[in-house]
């Protein structure tokens, strides 16, 4: 298991008992080797907020804890052992100075790094032997060297995109290791020879400036010499290729595979990878290829912590599949720790066991998206006499149009899912009926859970019912095909944004233009999507005009006003409007037909299927 920061971390560097929960749940569904989260060696520089640390007796208990609870799985656990130097937001959360090899300025978070003098350095390099031999002590099984990605202190030092050195610490690649050899040297030399050490490392930074491939067989060839025990393979550099790092949707699988496959040529010691391996069939195939020699999943094994479990005995239908999407791991929002739109289990294992009820109620989910279905299958699976009603043909809501997307493939199997797991169950599904009054008072239910999703908005602006005007939703479900003209789509939105991806797929004789009314497009996008997907869309040429809100439609074109100036953008073919939704639960709808009527999802309020999910999985477990 990939290390990943989930802002579950306790204050002076201990691991919160949700955090155990967490890795346990992970140890308890097969994984072998779980990689912590950064363990920084300095206490006094954080990662990203409270990080782990082995600076006080507190935590040296706590991570002892964690220990012995996951070994009781038989599964293994290591530190990611750094020192988040440059970036360490200690610069932004107190003002205090961040350090690393050569003075730069941080691009994420655009603090000024210090550059270390050579005591300093030393002086670190001991913290790192310092602290593994702790982590020896407190059960860890070995450790892990973070020198990846340009990134915090090992990975700065070793890329020339950051280490702009003239003294043994910089300048050739023999220097540039200086840091990370004498690292290892001295966790050897205070933790044992017989302690393992993994360490990560970038395949090829892929930036112009940056190491390259065989940079990295030289560097992998050296950490071996050094007594290396594995390496872990990841690839790119923070944050310019933060998109590869954490693989957004349209990224490719085992993107880190064939640089991997190299380097495993030129060691002996065993070679992990790590990017968008998600799937056991893609890790197996990996692994029987002899491309890699252990397989490193992080996100997938967020959506479901029994993928190796299943995975042993083929039960892959019933693997809940990672999409890529990163709403909830990386652009959790509101949400105090990191979360996942599959899996509303993540960070709350404990809290949001499913428990059998004591008395069994009839309940009838309206809606089978992913919200409904969420709540329909948890409400069985606690013990409730479920309906499920859908009043189109098939299940899966919205998600079966955001599929539609150039880049969004991956949802169908989000889909399958769900509709495999309510399909399993004791749950009455009726498809292709409204859910009206007559039906419910025949289903007398004792709970309601409405989750009928949103309704498209239709802006009120003049002309917007002219025969040339279209919704977003037929465009992507396919009822209305545009193969050429000029196109203009109201909106810059996910929907307005994957309309006009959709658009352009393989198709050059259509202009698309956007116009959006706020500043900036694509805000409900992670950055990493983003970034792609504006990227994608600039490549294939579509037009995109920010603050740019559309007030008449007539004869002569579309009138516009353009951070304060009316303009005319002239006549269109077709006219896509893709404005959002808006609920679609009226209140009082169900008043007297249920005793509990709970709405959820995009009935309540327009989001991200993340919030349906999560709110259809709490409301199934207060019935």
């Amino acid at each position: 298991m990939a290390p990943m920061s989930l802002r579950l971390n306790a204050q002076e560097g201990s691991v919160s008992e949700k955090l155990i929960n967490f890795w346990e749940a992970r140890a308890k569904g097969g994984v072998g080797l779980i990689i912590t989260d950064v363990l920084t060696v300095d206490p006094n520089y954080c990662y990203l907020g409270p990080t782990l640390s082995l600076g006080t007796e507190e935590s040296m208990v706590s991570m002892k804890r964690l220990t012995d609870t996951v070994h009781k799985y038989g599964a293994k656990i290591i530190p990611q052992l750094s020192h988040p130097g440059p970036d360490s937001l200690r610069g932004l959360l107190s003002r205090q100075e961040v350090v690393g090899p050569s003075q730069l300025v941080n691009k994420s978070t655009g603090t000024i790094c210090r550059e270390l003098s050579i005591a300093e350095i030393e002086s670190i390099i001991e913290m790192f032997g310092d602290t593994a031999k702790k982590a020896r002590e407190v059960g860890f099984d070995g450790v892990e060297f973070h020198s990846a990605h340009a990134y915090m202190l090992g990975g700065s030092f070793l890329s020339p995109v950051r280490n702009k050195r003239t003294d043994k610490y910089g300048g050739s690649l023999e220097c540039r290791l200086r840091f990370a050899l004498e690292a290892i040297e001295n966790i050897r030399r205070k933790a044992g020879n017989d302690f393992p050490i993994v360490v990560r490392m970038s395949g090829d930074e892929l930036i112009e400036d940056g190491n390259h491939l065989y940079d990295m067989i030289c560097a992998a060839r050296a950490f071996e010499q050094a007594g290396v025990s594995a390496l872990e393979i990841s690839g790119g550099v923070q944050p310019e290729y933060a998109h590869h790092i954490i693989p957004c949707m349209g990224k490719n699988r085992a993107l880190n595979a064939a640089q991997a496959a190299e380097i495993k040529k030129a060691v002996k010691i065993p070679v992990f990878c790590v990017g968008k391996i998600h799937t056991p069939m893609l890790a197996e195939s990996l692994i029987e290829t002899g491309k890699i020699d252990m397989v490193v999943m992080g996100r997938a094994l967020l959506s479901d912590p029994e993928l190796p479990n299943k995975s042993m005995v083929g039960d892959i239908d019933n693997i809940a599949p990672c999409i890529g999407c990163g709403d909830g791991c990386i652009g959790s929002g509101a949400v105090l720790h990191s979360t996942c739109s599959i899996n509303p289990m993540v960070g709350e294992e404990k809290e949001m066991e499913i428990i059998p009820v004591e008395t069994p109620k009839n309940v009838v989910v309206i809606g089978g998206g992913p919200g409904g279905m969420m709540a329909a299958r948890d409400c069985a699976l606690r013990g409730h006499k479920v309906t499920l009603v859908e009043k189109e043909a098939k299940l899966g809501g919205r998600l079966n149009v955001a599929s539609r997307g150039p880049f969004k493939q991956d949802i169908t199997g989000w889909v399958k899912y769900l509709i495999n797991q309510v399909e399993g169950l004791d749950i009455k599904i009726i498809t292709g009926k409204e859910c009206d009054e007559a039906m419910l008072k025949e289903l007398a239910p004792e709970a309601i859970v409405v989750a009928t999703g949103g309704c498209p908005i239709v802006p009120n602006i003049e002309g917007i019912d002219g025969p040339n005007i279209v919704m977003a939703m037929d465009v992507l479900e396919g009822k209305l095909p545009i193969l050429r003209g000029n196109i203009l789509i109201i909106g810059g939105g996910i929907v307005g944004l994957e309309t006009a991806d959709f658009l352009k797929q393989n198709v050059n004789s259509v202009s698309v233009t956007v116009l959006e009314m706020l500043d900036d497009v694509g805000r409900e996008y992670i950055p990493a999507t983003k970034s792609f997907i504006l990227n994608k869309l600039m490549g294939k040429g579509v037009k995109i005009h920010t603050l740019a809100k559309v007030e008449k439609i007539n004869e002569n074109g579309v009138i516009a006003n353009v951070r304060g100036e009316e303009k005319n953008f002239g006549t269109f073919d077709y006219i896509v409007v893709a404005c959002g939704f808006k609920g679609s639960c009226s209140d009082g709808v169900y008043e007297g037909l249920a005793k509990d009527i709970y709405v959820i999802g995009d009935a309540l309020k327009p989001r991200r299927a993340l919030e349906a999910i999560a709110e259809g999985a709490k409301t199934a477990r207060a019935i």
